[in-house]
């Protein structure tokens, strides 16, 4: 999940993206799945606050679709029949899928845009009902908000699930992690993990300079997933490095009986 630094608008700077906290974008994730399970097409996804630290006065919401019939409206995000969610053009979260050079760098090679969520400030949900009712109204009797609410444009990611088949599978160092308070740590390995894997996914690409291991932030991927949610963060590489020569050394490691300290 991310929201959208700087200006609301198509084509935007890839690098305008911030990708939300993991235990924010885990939450997004399971309240999405269970709208689309009662067949909810908008609403409001998550309060934020609930969720960071310090609370952040944010709620992420599931836009709705929403047509300019006012005659009268001078709105600059909107034209008279256009279609818009949370004031803004249906391109800012099409426009990526077509160019994707603006999306996420990680995202660029796999990833595919889902739905029309906004972030939008706690004080300017009124607000924003308000310029909804403005823009919808066919009389052009009714009144625009004196200022425009405080939001922002957010996509949801989605991996499909071939890039997770058994060129990705992982065997998990469960039982040396039960002796230790630490996070396990997984290697790459051709051998099916099965269903039931806890911990972070790592893999291994080739980098200038060396190898560079990288982990998976989000929910671990089951085979009966149509769709992967999260994103690939690269180790530093001095991290890579220890990873790798754990790899070439230890083959208590390499075949997932093992884990080694990362932080120490």
């Amino acid at each position: 999940w991310y929201w959208l630094g700087w200006d609301q608008k198509f084509p935007m700077n890839r690098d305008h993206w911030q990708a939300y906290e993991q235990s924010v974008s885990f939450q997004l994730s399971v309240s999405y799945d269970e709208m689309r399970r009662r067949g909810v097409e908008c609403g409001r996804l998550l309060d934020v606050s609930a969720f960071t630290d310090p609370p952040q006065p944010y709620e992420v919401w599931m836009g709705r679709k929403v047509t300019v019939n006012n005659p009268r409206q001078n709105y600059p995000d909107g034209r008279f029949r256009e279609t818009l969610v949370a004031g803004y053009p249906l391109d800012i979260w099409d426009g990526p899928g077509r160019c994707r050079e603006t999306l996420p760098a990680e995202a660029a090679a796999l990833g595919s845009v889902v739905g029309y969520f906004y972030q939008i400030h706690k004080e300017s949900v009124p607000v924003l009902e308000a310029l909804e009712r403005y823009l919808m109204d066919e009389t052009g009797q009714v009144v625009a908000p004196d200022a425009p609410p405080r939001r922002r444009v957010v996509i949801l990611v989605e991996w499909p699930a071939s890039a997770f088949d058994n060129r990705f599978r992982y065997q998990f160092a469960r039982r040396a992690a039960e002796h230790i308070n630490q996070p396990i740590t997984a290697v790459p390995d051709t051998a099916d993990a099965g269903e039931d894997a806890d911990g972070p996914l790592v893999t291994q690409i080739d980098s200038e300079g060396g190898v560079a291991y990288e982990w998976w932030i989000g929910p671990v991927p089951l085979d009966s997933d149509a769709t992967i949610r999260g994103r690939w963060k690269r180790y530093h590489p001095h991290i890579s490095a220890k990873i790798e020569n754990s790899w070439q050394r230890d083959r208590e490691f390499r075949n997932g009986s093992k884990s080694i300290d990362i932080d120490g």
